[in-house]
């Protein structure tokens, strides 16, 4: 315990340091013509699960900076009584005012339940690398207009820029790093296969602005949750790394074995026939909204080129938890070869053989 501590306290120190040392990122900005205006600030604590309060003062620039296509980001100052310097924020707000306050309370909700992962994650041993997010927050300013903005806020981070991977299987390929990718396989397994952080992007490992896939789907977490699919199209393009081994992590099988353990030739010559058959079981709205059919298939004989009963024990035992992928997966591809669709996520083919190969591999893991 004293070690953990000792180990919180240099990050601390070393976070007060640097932002002691920040100089105004801003100082282009024409500040002097704005005023300070009362704000509220709501902190979502992730622990108790419920908003904690306390008052700021604020200037915002009223052009926004910046703007994707759900969102327009503000930046503002923010200061208090006893502060010597004030705190440089970015403030993001939804084009569509009416249910602005919702999704931006999601955001933050997010954002603090991924930070949460990354203190689990930097505290296993043999990660190389801590992983933190920037602390999101709402900020209510009172007493402006009939319609008072509201902001989701978070700390303005200097430094290079990088995303490392979108919500729906994406990989950057200009820089390819080790730790983003290992850590939202981490959070998959940490969650027992109920969430996924996506969507990793950041200034070295202090990430922002995630989104999380849950399996039940919904609005928890903003209309980015894609559900299990998005939780699939992570790992149809994901491979493990050196880091999702030293933790340990199940490696998830994304291709047929060739040689011994390759698909029977009848298997083959009988996936036109299978991939235009009828269902017979009713689909998860959640699971995937599509029509595509699904197959049955019997649980896979261990192939050859599997480790022996020996071996096992070394490796991480194949969680249940795999194969709703595998099987969300194998509809994935019978939905776009129905379809004529080729491309199922970023660099990832549809194929009737792949997708008899994610049905076999769900069966074997209990999912068919």
């Amino acid at each position: 315990m004293e070690h953990g501590l000792r180990w919180h306290e240099r990050r601390w120190h070393a976070a007060l340091c640097k932002a002691l040392c920040l100089n105004d990122p801003w100082v282009d900005g024409d500040w002097s013509t704005l005023s300070y205006q009362r704000a509220l600030r709501r902190c979502w604590d992730q622990i108790r699960r419920r908003w904690v309060n306390d008052d700021l003062l604020i200037c915002w620039e009223r052009q926004p900076f910046a703007h994707g296509s759900m969102r327009q980001c503000h930046r503002i100052k923010a200061t208090r009584q006893g502060w010597k310097r004030p705190l440089y924020l970015l403030g993001k707000r939804y084009f569509n005012e009416a249910a602005s306050i919702a999704a931006l309370e999601a955001d933050v909700r997010m954002q603090m339940r991924a930070k949460e992962y990354g203190t689990r994650y930097s505290r296993e041993a043999g990660v190389p690398k801590s992983v933190d997010f920037v602390q999101a927050f709402m900020i209510h300013v009172i007493d402006e207009g009939p319609v008072p903005p509201v902001f989701a806020s978070e700390a303005f981070i200097e430094g290079e820029f990088v995303k490392h991977s979108s919500n729906s299987g994406w990989i950057a390929d200009e820089v390819v790093r080790s730790t983003p990718h290992a850590f939202a396989h981490y959070t998959f397994e940490a969650s027992n296969g109920e969430e996924l952080v996506v969507d990793i992007q950041g200034v070295g490992d202090l990430y922002t602005d995630p989104q999380i896939h849950t399996r039940e789907g919904g609005e928890l977490y903003g209309k980015g949750n894609m559900g299990m699919r998005g939780i699939a199209l992570f790992f149809a393009s994901h491979r493990c790394n050196a880091i999702c081994r030293r933790l340990r992590l199940h490696r998830f099988a994304t291709t047929a074995q060739t040689g011994p353990g390759t698909l029977p030739a009848a298997a083959a010559t009988e996936l036109p026939t299978l991939f235009s058959g009828q269902s017979t079981r009713r689909t998860d709205a959640n699971l995937l909204r599509t029509g595509a059919n699904l197959l049955q298939v019997v649980p896979a004989q261990r192939r050859r080129d599997e480790p022996s009963a020996s071996r096992e024990a070394e490796l991480p035992a194949v969680p249940t938890l795999y194969a709703a992928v595998h099987h969300t997966l194998a509809l994935l591809h019978a939905r776009h070869v129905h379809t004529g669709d080729e491309i199922l996520a970023p660099g990832v083919f549809a194929s009737p053989v792949q997708g008899l190969f994610h049905l076999q591999e769900s069966a074997s893991h209990g999912g068919v």
